[in-house]
């Protein structure tokens, strides 16, 4: 399989990621990042192309000169003949290209073997989305749960970062930027290739290490990604990318089960993935039943799929399940969802922090921008156990009403409308307005910095 060639030619010739390095002023300046690219395909966020409208998304492009040809090149892996992807990307970048054994020539033009995908101001090289044989090593692209992992995760400074199921590499190659030191971990071979090469191509400094999860990690962490396999899947699903077990949280459990041995106190673990509602349980306190008292958790819930959708859409992203055996192989799924009681899937964005005692859940529609800062205040106000309040920056407005008061808000990142407070709740926030101290039962206070309406004195 020509995959394979792969592996031999990414690290190996320091000659090569020169020259390939010499796409990223390219892309900076025709700005191919993800507000751009959603707006020219007309998808936000652009995770959502399907490529049964790629005929409207080449007209589409034709608008954007340069930026809809590296979308075409890059993303949608369409052909482009040859001078035009020469003015596009330069002749150092193509010979680069052709070196790693990553064109293709066709009768229409030239394509791309790899996807080439931006995220929080880096690139990153990975397997393409759909591609028409999918393998067991197959390195995930970024989906929507690797842009919510990007644009959840906490960016304060830290000492120590772990990755597990780093894939090609994102979330290290994002933490070292914020982390004095940064590692990524994966059992797959092909996508620790992907992420030394990534880590090269953004000018990072990384350490990638092959490994089972924690099986070949030692000492603690003050943060700790994951975004694992998580689809609950009959025995034999070859893909390591999407396959969890037949639980869809073997990799999510054991993880989990793990924190205590490896996540310092004060120490945040976030998590992107899509987890098993079971007789309608809450996956947050499956997480709590794992670990037990002293950790604080919180989830935010993006997007609920019924079983019927979700197995459909597996079954479909296979060439294994599809054709001819599609009714069979929907079957076999059905029956590992059917013995576990799951009765819908959730994708959701996760966080567990040591040493805090909350649990929180709320709804967020996907992200689009960094909400780093705002995930950031809410676990901080969450996990602080201290009196002092103030009102929180994102309040905008303060409404007087008969039955209490309404809150407005400056940043609709949360998506949300007004937020109506009865008392005891509204009686804090007049107490603020009037500058006096505020007073409430604790459970009051927590669940208004939950709502970001008010922010704790947290160091």
């Amino acid at each position: 399989m020509e995959q394979k060639l792969f592996r031999t030619r990414v690290v190996s010739e320091k000659a090569i990621l020169q020259d390939l390095r010499r796409l990223v002023p390219l892309l900076r300046a025709m700005e191919f990042h993800e507000t751009a690219i959603g707006r020219a395909l007309q998808t936000q966020p652009f995770t959502y192309r399907r490529w049964v409208h790629m005929p409207v998304y080449r007209v589409r492009l034709r608008d954007y000169g340069v930026l809809g040809t590296a979308i075409l090149f890059f993303l949608l892996q369409q052909p482009i003949e040859l001078q035009e992807l020469r003015g596009c990307i330069g002749d150092y970048a193509l010979s680069a290209l052709h070196r790693m054994g990553w064109l293709e020539l066709g009768t229409r033009g030239v394509s791309c073997r790899v996807s080439l995908y931006p995220c929080g101001g880096n690139y990153f090289w990975t397997d393409h989305s759909a591609p028409l044989e999918p393998w067991g090593e197959q390195v995930y692209w970024l989906g929507e749960d690797s842009y919510t992992l990007a644009y959840c995760t906490s960016r304060m400074l830290r000492q120590r970062s772990l990755d597990l199921c780093t894939g090609s590499g994102v979330h290290a190659i994002l933490a070292a930027a914020h982390c004095e030191e940064s590692l990524g971990i994966d059992v797959n071979p092909r996508a620790l290739d992907f992420a030394r090469l990534n880590a090269s191509f953004n000018d990072c400094k990384v350490e990638f290490r092959g490994s089972d999860c924690f099986a070949e990690v030692s000492g603690d962490f003050d943060l700790i990604t994951l975004n694992p396999p998580f689809a609950p899947a009959p025995a034999g699903t070859s893909e390591l990318y999407r396959a969890g077990g037949v639980t869809g949280e073997t990799v999510t459990e054991q993880v989990v089960r793990g924190l205590p041995c490896y996540l310092r106190p004060g120490g945040i673990f976030s998590m992107g993935t899509e987890a098993p509602r079971i007789k309608g349980g809450s996956p947050l306190r499956r997480m709590g039943d794992w670990l037990g008292p002293g950790w604080g958790l919180a989830a935010l819930y993006k997007h609920e799929f019924s079983i019927e959708d979700y197995i459909q859409s597996h079954v479909l992203a296979s060439i294994d399940y599809a054709g001819p055996q599609a009714e069979v192989n929907y079957e076999r799924w059905l029956q590992v969802y059917l013995e576990l009681g799951v009765t819908s899937m959730v994708a959701a964005q996760f966080f567990v922090v040591r040493g805090a005692s909350f649990e929180a859940e709320r709804h967020l529609s996907t992200p689009l921008v960094d909400h780093s800062d705002l995930t950031s205040d809410w676990l901080a106000a969450l996990a602080c156990s201290g009196p002092a309040v103030v009102l929180h920056e994102n309040v905008r407005q303060v409404y007087s009403s008969q039955d209490g008061v309404v809150i407005d808000f400056h940043d609709d990142r949360w998506n949300r409308g007004l937020l109506r407070l009865e008392q005891p709740a509204s009686d804090v926030v007049c107490q603020l307005l009037e500058g006096g101290p505020a007073t409430a039962e604790e459970a009051v206070l927590q669940n208004l910095a939950g709502e970001m309406v008010i922010r704790r004195a947290f160091s």
